[in-house]
Protein backbone atom coordinates (compact mmCIF):
# COMPACT_ATOMS: atom_id res chain seq x y z
CA UNK A 1 0.00 0.00 0.00
CA UNK A 2 2.70 2.12 0.54
CA UNK A 3 4.43 1.72 -2.44
CA UNK A 4 1.72 2.63 -4.25
CA UNK A 5 0.89 5.84 -2.33
CA UNK A 6 4.67 6.54 -2.87
CA UNK A 7 3.85 6.32 -6.76
CA UNK A 8 0.94 8.63 -6.66
CA UNK A 9 2.38 11.47 -4.59
CA UNK A 10 6.41 10.83 -6.41
CA UNK A 11 9.40 10.21 -4.81
CA UNK A 12 12.55 10.85 -5.97
CA UNK A 13 16.14 8.40 -5.49
CA UNK A 14 18.99 10.27 -4.17
CA UNK A 15 22.63 9.72 -4.03
CA UNK A 16 24.43 11.50 -0.85
CA UNK A 17 28.27 11.59 -1.04
CA UNK A 18 30.94 13.26 0.69
CA UNK A 19 32.39 12.85 4.23
CA UNK A 20 29.31 14.03 6.28
CA UNK A 21 26.62 11.45 5.02
CA UNK A 22 26.57 9.91 8.55
CA UNK A 23 25.63 13.79 10.05
CA UNK A 24 23.17 14.22 7.58
CA UNK A 25 21.23 10.47 8.37
CA UNK A 26 21.53 11.68 11.88
CA UNK A 27 19.52 15.27 11.24
CA UNK A 28 17.14 13.67 9.60
CA UNK A 29 16.57 11.51 12.01
CA UNK A 30 16.16 14.12 14.15
CA UNK A 31 13.78 16.39 12.06
CA UNK A 32 11.60 13.16 11.40
CA UNK A 33 12.50 13.01 7.57
CA UNK A 34 11.77 9.54 6.26
CA UNK A 35 14.47 7.60 3.30
CA UNK A 36 13.77 4.35 2.72
CA UNK A 37 15.54 1.62 0.66
CA UNK A 38 18.62 2.81 1.44
CA UNK A 39 21.97 1.05 0.35
CA UNK A 40 25.66 1.64 1.06
CA UNK A 41 27.89 1.80 -2.13
CA UNK A 42 31.57 2.46 -2.98
CA UNK A 43 31.38 5.51 -0.35
CA UNK A 44 28.19 6.91 -1.66
CA UNK A 45 24.34 6.22 0.25
CA UNK A 46 22.01 5.81 -1.94
CA UNK A 47 17.70 6.09 -1.23
CA UNK A 48 14.43 7.20 -1.63
CA UNK A 49 12.51 10.22 -0.15
CA UNK A 50 9.44 11.94 -0.80
CA UNK A 51 9.64 15.42 -2.80
CA UNK A 52 8.20 16.96 0.65
CA UNK A 53 10.72 15.53 2.56
CA UNK A 54 13.85 16.19 -0.23
CA UNK A 55 13.38 19.54 -0.22
CA UNK A 56 13.57 19.53 3.99
CA UNK A 57 16.72 17.19 3.78
CA UNK A 58 18.00 20.10 1.00
CA UNK A 59 18.28 22.84 4.00
CA UNK A 60 19.68 20.83 6.38
CA UNK A 61 22.26 19.60 4.67
CA UNK A 62 23.89 23.30 5.54
CA UNK A 63 27.63 23.24 6.66
CA UNK A 64 27.98 19.83 6.23
CA UNK A 65 30.94 17.90 3.27
CA UNK A 66 28.29 16.50 1.47
CA UNK A 67 26.26 16.47 -2.04
CA UNK A 68 23.11 15.41 -2.62
CA UNK A 69 21.98 14.53 -5.97
CA UNK A 70 19.15 13.53 -7.70
CA UNK A 71 19.48 10.37 -9.82
CA UNK A 72 15.87 9.72 -10.51
CA UNK A 73 12.37 11.26 -10.10
CA UNK A 74 9.70 8.57 -9.83
CA UNK A 75 5.64 8.75 -9.55
CA UNK A 76 2.60 9.75 -11.48
CA UNK A 77 3.09 13.22 -10.52
CA UNK A 78 6.11 14.01 -12.54
CA UNK A 79 4.58 11.63 -15.47
CA UNK A 80 1.80 14.18 -15.22
CA UNK A 81 3.91 17.40 -15.71
CA UNK A 82 4.79 16.44 -19.31
CA UNK A 83 1.19 16.86 -20.19
CA UNK A 84 0.43 19.76 -18.35
CA UNK A 85 -0.12 22.20 -21.12
CA UNK A 86 -2.60 19.25 -22.92
CA UNK A 87 -5.43 20.13 -21.87
CA UNK A 88 -7.16 17.84 -23.88
CA UNK A 89 -5.51 14.93 -22.40
CA UNK A 90 -6.08 16.15 -18.31
CA UNK A 91 -9.85 16.73 -19.58
CA UNK A 92 -10.28 13.46 -21.35
CA UNK A 93 -8.55 12.02 -18.43
CA UNK A 94 -11.00 13.50 -15.63
CA UNK A 95 -13.68 12.46 -17.74
CA UNK A 96 -12.35 8.82 -17.97
CA UNK A 97 -12.15 8.88 -14.02
CA UNK A 98 -15.70 10.31 -13.77
CA UNK A 99 -17.17 7.75 -15.86
CA UNK A 100 -15.50 4.76 -14.57
CA UNK A 101 -16.73 5.92 -11.13
CA UNK A 102 -20.72 6.13 -12.56
CA UNK A 103 -20.31 2.73 -13.93
CA UNK A 104 -18.38 1.06 -11.30
CA UNK A 105 -22.15 1.41 -8.94
CA UNK A 106 -23.25 -0.87 -11.90
CA UNK A 107 -23.19 -4.44 -12.18
CA UNK A 108 -21.23 -5.70 -15.96
CA UNK A 109 -21.41 -9.38 -15.43
CA UNK A 110 -23.52 -12.16 -14.00
CA UNK A 111 -21.73 -15.14 -13.32
CA UNK A 112 -23.73 -18.55 -12.77
CA UNK A 113 -22.26 -21.41 -10.66
CA UNK A 114 -23.08 -24.79 -9.31
CA UNK A 115 -25.80 -25.44 -12.55
CA UNK A 116 -25.26 -28.92 -13.51
CA UNK A 117 -28.81 -29.99 -15.07
CA UNK A 118 -30.27 -26.33 -15.59
CA UNK A 119 -28.48 -24.22 -18.44
CA UNK A 120 -26.98 -20.77 -17.38
CA UNK A 121 -29.53 -19.00 -19.84
CA UNK A 122 -32.44 -20.22 -18.24
CA UNK A 123 -31.08 -19.27 -14.88
CA UNK A 124 -29.87 -15.96 -16.22
CA UNK A 125 -33.46 -15.52 -17.70
CA UNK A 126 -34.81 -16.37 -14.62
CA UNK A 127 -32.94 -13.52 -12.76
CA UNK A 128 -34.32 -11.28 -15.58
CA UNK A 129 -38.04 -12.02 -14.46
CA UNK A 130 -36.89 -10.61 -10.90
CA UNK A 131 -35.03 -7.42 -11.97
CA UNK A 132 -31.54 -8.20 -12.11
CA UNK A 133 -29.56 -7.73 -15.25
CA UNK A 134 -26.49 -6.63 -16.62
CA UNK A 135 -26.79 -2.88 -16.11
CA UNK A 136 -28.62 -3.05 -13.01
CA UNK A 137 -27.82 -0.20 -10.01
CA UNK A 138 -25.74 -2.03 -7.26
CA UNK A 139 -27.83 -0.72 -4.95
CA UNK A 140 -30.99 -1.93 -6.22
CA UNK A 141 -30.05 -5.46 -5.30
CA UNK A 142 -31.34 -7.24 -1.92
CA UNK A 143 -29.19 -10.49 -1.72
CA UNK A 144 -31.17 -12.13 0.77
CA UNK A 145 -34.68 -11.22 -0.37
CA UNK A 146 -33.78 -11.42 -4.51
CA UNK A 147 -32.15 -15.16 -3.63
CA UNK A 148 -35.68 -16.45 -2.40
CA UNK A 149 -37.75 -14.98 -5.09
CA UNK A 150 -35.22 -16.79 -7.60
CA UNK A 151 -35.75 -19.62 -5.74
CA UNK A 152 -39.44 -19.18 -5.96
CA UNK A 153 -39.43 -18.85 -10.16
CA UNK A 154 -37.23 -21.28 -10.23
CA UNK A 155 -38.31 -24.76 -8.80
CA UNK A 156 -35.47 -26.76 -9.87
CA UNK A 157 -32.88 -24.99 -7.85
CA UNK A 158 -33.20 -26.31 -3.97
CA UNK A 159 -30.57 -23.07 -2.70
CA UNK A 160 -29.19 -20.23 -3.95
CA UNK A 161 -27.10 -16.38 -2.87
CA UNK A 162 -26.04 -13.89 -4.50
CA UNK A 163 -22.69 -12.50 -3.92
CA UNK A 164 -21.56 -9.03 -5.36
CA UNK A 165 -17.77 -8.26 -5.67
CA UNK A 166 -16.73 -5.18 -7.51
CA UNK A 167 -18.94 -4.91 -10.87
CA UNK A 168 -19.68 -8.85 -10.96
CA UNK A 169 -22.60 -10.46 -9.46
CA UNK A 170 -22.06 -13.94 -8.85
CA UNK A 171 -25.23 -16.26 -9.04
CA UNK A 172 -24.24 -19.54 -6.70
CA UNK A 173 -27.10 -22.24 -6.84
CA UNK A 174 -27.66 -26.21 -5.55
CA UNK A 175 -29.52 -27.86 -7.99
CA UNK A 176 -32.87 -30.04 -6.64
CA UNK A 177 -31.64 -33.70 -6.97
CA UNK A 178 -33.69 -37.24 -6.94
CA UNK A 179 -32.48 -37.51 -3.81
CA UNK A 180 -34.84 -34.17 -2.45
CA UNK A 181 -37.47 -34.95 -0.68
CA UNK A 182 -38.74 -31.56 -0.14
CA UNK A 183 -41.63 -31.80 -3.33
CA UNK A 184 -42.56 -35.09 -1.81
CA UNK A 185 -43.62 -34.09 1.12
CA UNK A 186 -47.08 -33.70 0.13
CA UNK A 187 -49.17 -36.61 -0.10
CA UNK A 188 -50.64 -37.69 -3.73
CA UNK A 189 -52.61 -40.56 -5.38
CA UNK A 190 -51.57 -41.84 -8.54
CA UNK A 191 -54.53 -41.42 -11.15
CA UNK A 192 -55.11 -43.52 -14.54
CA UNK A 193 -54.37 -40.56 -17.72
CA UNK A 194 -55.98 -43.13 -20.37
CA UNK A 195 -58.10 -45.88 -20.05
CA UNK A 196 -56.38 -49.59 -20.54
CA UNK A 197 -55.86 -53.20 -18.84
CA UNK A 198 -52.66 -53.62 -16.57
CA UNK A 199 -49.91 -55.93 -17.54
CA UNK A 200 -47.84 -54.59 -15.16
CA UNK A 201 -47.34 -53.10 -11.80
CA UNK A 202 -44.43 -51.39 -10.29
CA UNK A 203 -45.16 -49.43 -6.78
CA UNK A 204 -42.91 -48.12 -4.90
CA UNK A 205 -44.78 -46.18 -2.29
CA UNK A 206 -48.62 -45.76 -2.07
CA UNK A 207 -51.12 -48.32 -1.67
CA UNK A 208 -52.07 -50.71 -5.15
CA UNK A 209 -55.82 -50.59 -5.41
CA UNK A 210 -55.72 -52.17 -8.53
CA UNK A 211 -53.74 -55.28 -9.98
CA UNK A 212 -52.62 -57.73 -13.51
CA UNK A 213 -55.45 -57.72 -15.71
CA UNK A 214 -57.77 -55.59 -14.77
CA UNK A 215 -59.26 -52.74 -16.84
CA UNK A 216 -59.19 -48.82 -15.97
CA UNK A 217 -61.01 -45.92 -17.03
CA UNK A 218 -59.45 -42.57 -17.15
CA UNK A 219 -59.45 -40.86 -13.95
CA UNK A 220 -59.53 -43.65 -11.76
CA UNK A 221 -57.20 -44.19 -8.89
CA UNK A 222 -54.30 -46.90 -9.35
CA UNK A 223 -52.28 -46.37 -6.11
CA UNK A 224 -54.02 -44.39 -2.84
CA UNK A 225 -51.55 -42.41 -0.96
CA UNK A 226 -54.17 -42.83 2.33
CA UNK A 227 -52.68 -46.11 4.06
CA UNK A 228 -55.11 -46.69 7.07
CA UNK A 229 -53.89 -49.07 9.48
CA UNK A 230 -55.19 -50.41 12.96
CA UNK A 231 -54.93 -47.43 14.80
CA UNK A 232 -54.49 -44.55 12.68
CA UNK A 233 -54.16 -43.28 8.82
CA UNK A 234 -51.06 -42.70 7.51
CA UNK A 235 -50.49 -39.63 4.31
CA UNK A 236 -47.72 -40.45 1.81
CA UNK A 237 -46.27 -39.86 -1.73
CA UNK A 238 -47.57 -41.94 -4.51
CA UNK A 239 -44.66 -42.98 -6.60
CA UNK A 240 -44.59 -46.24 -9.36
CA UNK A 241 -45.53 -47.13 -12.44
CA UNK A 242 -48.50 -49.27 -13.72
CA UNK A 243 -47.98 -50.13 -17.19
CA UNK A 244 -51.31 -51.15 -19.18
CA UNK A 245 -52.01 -51.88 -22.63
CA UNK A 246 -53.64 -49.18 -24.08
CA UNK A 247 -55.44 -48.53 -27.36
CA UNK A 248 -54.36 -44.55 -29.46
CA UNK A 249 -55.89 -43.28 -32.76
CA UNK A 250 -53.58 -40.71 -34.10
CA UNK A 251 -54.22 -38.95 -37.32
CA UNK A 252 -52.80 -36.27 -39.94
CA UNK A 253 -54.08 -34.55 -42.95
CA UNK A 254 -52.14 -32.41 -45.46
CA UNK A 255 -52.83 -31.56 -49.62
CA UNK A 256 -52.02 -32.77 -52.69
CA UNK A 257 -50.55 -29.88 -53.70
CA UNK A 258 -48.89 -27.76 -50.95
CA UNK A 259 -46.46 -24.35 -50.44
CA UNK A 260 -42.86 -25.26 -48.76
CA UNK A 261 -40.02 -23.28 -48.18
CA UNK A 262 -36.35 -24.64 -48.44
CA UNK A 263 -32.84 -22.67 -47.45
CA UNK A 264 -31.09 -21.61 -50.85
CA UNK A 265 -27.60 -21.85 -49.54
CA UNK A 266 -27.46 -18.02 -49.34
CA UNK A 267 -26.51 -16.69 -45.48
CA UNK A 268 -26.35 -13.00 -44.29
CA UNK A 269 -24.13 -12.76 -40.89
CA UNK A 270 -25.19 -9.96 -38.37
CA UNK A 271 -23.19 -8.58 -35.34
CA UNK A 272 -24.40 -6.43 -32.88
CA UNK A 273 -21.94 -5.12 -29.87
CA UNK A 274 -23.70 -5.40 -26.37
CA UNK A 275 -22.94 -3.33 -23.81
CA UNK A 276 -24.69 -3.71 -20.24
CA UNK A 277 -28.47 -2.27 -21.71
CA UNK A 278 -27.41 -1.22 -24.84
CA UNK A 279 -27.15 -2.27 -27.93
CA UNK A 280 -25.56 -1.25 -30.82
CA UNK A 281 -26.15 -2.82 -34.58
CA UNK A 282 -22.30 -3.42 -36.58
CA UNK A 283 -24.68 -3.47 -39.52
CA UNK A 284 -26.81 -1.04 -42.09
CA UNK A 285 -30.21 -2.18 -43.74
CA UNK A 286 -32.29 -5.71 -42.49
CA UNK A 287 -33.11 -8.55 -44.04
CA UNK A 288 -36.26 -8.43 -46.32
CA UNK A 289 -36.38 -12.08 -47.60
CA UNK A 290 -38.02 -15.22 -45.31
CA UNK A 291 -35.75 -16.69 -43.40
CA UNK A 292 -34.27 -18.95 -40.41
CA UNK A 293 -32.26 -17.78 -37.87
CA UNK A 294 -29.45 -18.71 -35.91
CA UNK A 295 -27.89 -16.69 -33.09
CA UNK A 296 -24.79 -16.96 -30.67
CA UNK A 297 -23.70 -14.76 -28.01
CA UNK A 298 -19.99 -14.44 -26.91
CA UNK A 299 -18.34 -12.59 -23.99
CA UNK A 300 -14.77 -10.70 -24.80
CA UNK A 301 -11.84 -11.00 -22.63
CA UNK A 302 -8.73 -9.70 -21.41
CA UNK A 303 -6.74 -11.47 -19.19
CA UNK A 304 -9.22 -14.49 -18.82
CA UNK A 305 -11.56 -11.97 -17.31
CA UNK A 306 -15.21 -11.39 -18.79
CA UNK A 307 -15.69 -8.05 -20.03
CA UNK A 308 -19.03 -6.60 -19.68
CA UNK A 309 -19.17 -6.56 -23.59
CA UNK A 310 -20.83 -8.86 -25.67
CA UNK A 311 -20.92 -9.90 -29.63
CA UNK A 312 -23.98 -11.06 -31.06
CA UNK A 313 -23.96 -13.14 -34.01
CA UNK A 314 -27.17 -13.88 -35.83
CA UNK A 315 -26.81 -15.94 -39.17
CA UNK A 316 -29.97 -15.65 -41.25
CA UNK A 317 -30.09 -18.29 -43.79
CA UNK A 318 -32.43 -17.27 -46.57
CA UNK A 319 -35.56 -19.07 -48.05
CA UNK A 320 -37.04 -19.64 -51.14
CA UNK A 321 -40.67 -20.74 -51.95
CA UNK A 322 -41.75 -23.56 -54.07
CA UNK A 323 -44.69 -25.38 -54.93
CA UNK A 324 -44.55 -29.34 -54.34
CA UNK A 325 -47.06 -31.86 -55.76
CA UNK A 326 -47.50 -35.24 -53.90
CA UNK A 327 -48.76 -38.26 -55.70
CA UNK A 328 -51.33 -40.57 -53.42
CA UNK A 329 -48.80 -43.23 -52.42
CA UNK A 330 -46.04 -40.23 -51.54
CA UNK A 331 -48.51 -38.52 -49.56
CA UNK A 332 -49.63 -41.11 -47.41
CA UNK A 333 -46.00 -41.82 -46.40
CA UNK A 334 -45.95 -37.89 -45.59
CA UNK A 335 -48.31 -38.85 -43.19
CA UNK A 336 -47.26 -42.18 -41.73
CA UNK A 337 -43.97 -40.04 -40.99
CA UNK A 338 -46.06 -37.42 -39.84
CA UNK A 339 -47.99 -39.83 -37.16
CA UNK A 340 -44.62 -41.24 -36.25
CA UNK A 341 -43.45 -38.23 -34.78
CA UNK A 342 -46.81 -37.39 -32.63
CA UNK A 343 -46.01 -41.44 -31.31
CA UNK A 344 -42.47 -39.96 -30.03
CA UNK A 345 -44.29 -37.09 -27.96
CA UNK A 346 -45.82 -39.62 -26.14
CA UNK A 347 -42.95 -41.88 -24.65
CA UNK A 348 -44.61 -45.52 -25.71
CA UNK A 349 -42.76 -49.00 -24.59
CA UNK A 350 -44.62 -50.83 -26.99
CA UNK A 351 -47.26 -50.24 -30.29
CA UNK A 352 -48.13 -51.99 -33.00
CA UNK A 353 -50.29 -50.68 -35.51
CA UNK A 354 -54.17 -52.97 -35.72
CA UNK A 355 -56.29 -50.67 -38.03
CA UNK A 356 -55.52 -47.82 -41.00
CA UNK A 357 -58.51 -45.50 -42.34
CA UNK A 358 -57.58 -43.41 -45.02
CA UNK A 359 -60.13 -40.83 -45.92
CA UNK A 360 -60.04 -38.45 -49.76
CA UNK A 361 -60.54 -34.67 -49.03
CA UNK A 362 -61.38 -32.75 -51.76
CA UNK A 363 -57.49 -31.37 -51.84
CA UNK A 364 -55.87 -34.10 -49.78
CA UNK A 365 -56.06 -36.71 -47.71
CA UNK A 366 -56.96 -37.81 -44.18
CA UNK A 367 -54.99 -40.43 -42.33
CA UNK A 368 -55.36 -41.77 -38.58
CA UNK A 369 -53.48 -45.30 -37.55
CA UNK A 370 -55.17 -46.78 -34.60
CA UNK A 371 -52.22 -48.79 -32.58
CA UNK A 372 -52.30 -50.74 -29.23
CA UNK A 373 -49.86 -49.50 -27.09
CA UNK A 374 -48.05 -50.56 -23.85
CA UNK A 375 -47.53 -47.56 -21.36
CA UNK A 376 -47.10 -45.93 -18.20
CA UNK A 377 -50.84 -44.99 -17.20
CA UNK A 378 -50.05 -43.36 -13.88
CA UNK A 379 -49.96 -39.44 -13.33
CA UNK A 380 -49.84 -37.68 -9.90
CA UNK A 381 -53.11 -36.55 -8.52
CA UNK A 382 -52.17 -33.89 -5.30
CA UNK A 383 -54.48 -35.27 -1.91
CA UNK A 384 -56.15 -32.11 -0.93
CA UNK A 385 -56.78 -32.16 2.86
CA UNK A 386 -58.82 -30.10 4.09
CA UNK A 387 -57.89 -28.05 7.65
CA UNK A 388 -61.83 -28.69 9.21
CA UNK A 389 -60.99 -32.28 8.86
Amino acid sequence: MNRLWHFFLGYILIEISGDGYEQILNRATANNIYLWNLNYSKGKIYGCISVKNFYKISKIRHGLNCKIKIIKKVGLIFKLKKYKKRYGFIVGSIIYIMILLYLSNYIWIINVEGNNGIATQEILNSCKEIGIYEGIKKTKINNKYDSQRLQLIEKRIAWCSLNTEGCVLTVNVSEVTNSDKKDRENPSNLKAKIEGKIKKINVRSGNSLVKVGDTVSRGDILVSGIIENMSSTQFVYSSGEIIAETKRTFSAQEDYIQNISFENGEIITRYTLNFLNFKIPLFLGKVNNDFNCFSSVKNLCLFNKKLPIKIAKEQYKILEKTTMTYDEKELEQKLENNIKTQIEDFNLIKYKSIDKEINYTKTGMLLKITYICEENIAEQNKILLSKEN
